[in-house]
């Protein structure tokens, strides 16, 4: 859960790009 919390952000910002 740790993992996908802080991949939420990122995904979003890579999938938005």
């Amino acid at each position: 859960m740790t993992k996908k919390k802080g991949f939420t952000l990122i995904e979003l910002l890579i999938v938005i790009a």
